[in-house]
């Protein structure tokens, strides 16, 4: 959507950084200006054990999904290393585009079958409702995640009758480092709305803003994506919620040009 803003809003960005972030980008089109100070950190694990057998493997798998961009980038990178050919009859699928995106850029797949992804939403639910989905009785299919992911997925794909193992390559960690620039950002009274991507961004970004600044930050509007997320910010305590469609930076995007035109008309 085209937005004409009558004033410089302050958007503060808790996710990990991107080389390439689409929606930060949309923001500074916009006119914003974007504070990306992350409170959740990613480590690696070591390719060693359970996920190298499964890679070792793959070819055993009829799907492979990958539930978000970082999944793609070391999960790909692994498979790339292990297979020079790809199995033929191994399917992969992508929670969105832009995780789609680094699968193909990762595994250099374009004379391959494509990636498989939703269209419309980048979510779990929106993954389990493509055609590819529905039959799957007796498949195996391997999910790549991160440690401790939502059991969503699996658990309806072994309803289904699917045969499901997960590769966990990384941990989520709560990151502290940027605690007093958040902190001092929340209590200058100069920021117009938090972004979090997910519910472990909001539960991370409370822990470090502290019980100091916890009141400064639940008086500030947060955009969401969706309705899941935006439960978990409600017991949180935040009292403006904003809630887009989906995680797609274009739906995020849009969210946040809604609420600012009507944040402005309200003020006249």
């Amino acid at each position: 959507m085209t937005v004409v803003l009558e004033s410089v809003p302050r958007v503060l960005v808790v996710r990990p950084p991107r080389n390439e972030d689409d929606f930060v980008s949309r923001l500074e089109t916009l006119g914003c200006d974007v504070e990306v100070l992350p409170v959740m950190a990613i480590r690696e694990l070591s390719r060693q054990g359970a996920v190298t057998g499964l890679i070792a493997r793959l070819d055993s798998f009829q799907k492979a999904i990958f539930i978000s961009r970082i999944a793609a980038r070391i999960g790909a990178q692994a498979i790339g290393d292990y297979w020079k050919r790809l199995p033929a009859g191994l399917d992969f699928f992508a929670v969105g585009a832009s995780t789609a995106s680094v699968l193909e850029a990762t595994l250099q797949r374009s004379h391959q079958k494509p990636v498989c992804f939703p269209r419309q939403r980048a979510d779990t639910e929106a993954l389990l409702s493509l055609p590819e989905m529905q039959s799957v009785d007796g498949e195996n299919i391997v999910i790549f995640r991160g440690v401790g992911g939502r059991e969503t997925l699996g658990a309806m794909l072994k309803a289904r009758g699917a045969n499901v193992v997960y590769g966990e390559l990384y941990v989520r960690e709560l990151d502290r480092s940027h605690h007093e620039a958040i902190g001092k950002l929340l209590l200058s009274g100069n920021l117009d709305m938090v972004v979090a991507h997910s519910g472990e961004l909001i539960t991370y970004l409370g822990t470090v803003a502290g019980p100091e600044t916890l009141s400064a930050l639940l008086a500030i509007p947060v955009l969401v994506p969706g309705e899941r997320v935006a439960a978990i910010a409600r017991q949180a305590g935040f009292r403006q919620i904003v809630i887009a469609d989906s995680a797609v930076a274009g739906s995020m995007a849009d969210a946040f040009g809604h609420w600012y035109t009507a944040a402005r008309l309200n003020e006249h």
